[in-house]
């Protein structure tokens, strides 16, 4: 089978195809028959990620635990000082989860500690890890404000590339008449949408939308390339006048985009959205 988007061809033995519970069987076989896809059940794990069939919850990462499990017990605890505790977490327990994390938002609860069903104490207040060693704390990364940030990835991609398969089917299902950043999801979501829906705030917070005045290029002389000062300072105040005035005008006209205004060349980073959404 040709994907007619893409030009890619699928392996149909390695492909999958599960219906809602409540699909007739008429509709299944139908779809299976045309797809040439008969294979029912998912496999657990795909390219190291969990398989996201139903809701994401911790039983599904717990490959991840025991993978940092396993890289943390290789180095033996007790001939450790503080300072070799605090670089092991960072550099193992902080990094392993990047890649899932780029992906699904883990469960809330994920990263409490518990033993026999029962979460353990915590000794430190949250705060005192999260921020930086030069406010005198112990500068470990929020781990759910850098999953939100990584996830804004996800969210920035699709606002940058409309086009992609992946977004029109997005944008079909969700927001056919609007955009990503205006949209009020519901709450019956993929996990896929779920986790894209919980990286917006930071995004929202520090993205620049285009300018949506419709005659704002009355303020412009196309002739010369230049400010109509006479007009723009009859419709704004002196300080906004010196603003605008003060703006360079492209050579040539251009769509608007949206730009990232944490960083110079307008690009979303996940750098500068931590930063951010250590603030909100």
């Amino acid at each position: 089978m040709q994907c007619k988007f893409q030009s890619y061809y699928l392996n149909n033995d390695k492909c999958s195809i599960v219906f809602n519970e409540a699909r007739d069987n008429e509709t299944t076989n139908s779809v299976r028959r045309k797809s040439n896809i008969h294979k029912v059940t998912f496999e657990p794990k795909y390219l190291g990620l969990p398989t996201p069939e139903g809701h994401m919850k911790c039983d599904k990462f717990q490959s991840l635990t025991d993978r940092m499990i396993k890289r943390c017990s290789a180095w033996d605890e007790q001939w450790l000082s503080s300072g070799a505790k605090e670089v092991l977490i960072k550099s193992m327990a902080q990094a392993i989860p990047v890649y899932i994390m780029s992906v699904f938002q883990l469960p809330p609860f994920y990263w409490w500690g518990k033993m026999d069903g029962t979460r353990k104490t915590h000794w430190i207040a949250w705060d005192k890890f999260t921020k930086s060693k030069s406010e005198g704390e112990l500068g470990f990364t929020d781990l759910k404000l850098f999953n939100q940030t990584l996830l804004g990835r996800q969210a920035w991609r699709l606002i940058e590339r409309p086009n992609t398969l992946w977004a029109r089917v997005l944008k079909a299902k969700y927001y056919p008449n609007g955009n990503l950043l205006d949209t009020a999801f519901p709450n019956i979501q993929s996990p896929t949408s779920k986790a894209i829906v919980h990286c917006l705030e930071p995004v929202k917070k520090g993205v620049i939308r285009p300018c949506r005045l419709e005659w704002v290029d009355q303020f412009i002389d196309k002739s010369y390339i230049t400010w109509k000062e006479n007009i723009v300072s009859r419709f704004f105040n002196s300080n906004d006048c010196e603003e605008i005035l003060n703006l360079r005008l492209p050579l040539h006209p251009r769509e608007d985009i949206l730009a990232w205004h944490k960083e110079n060349n307008d690009v979303y980073s996940v750098r500068s959205a931590y930063r951010l959404a250590l603030l909100l």
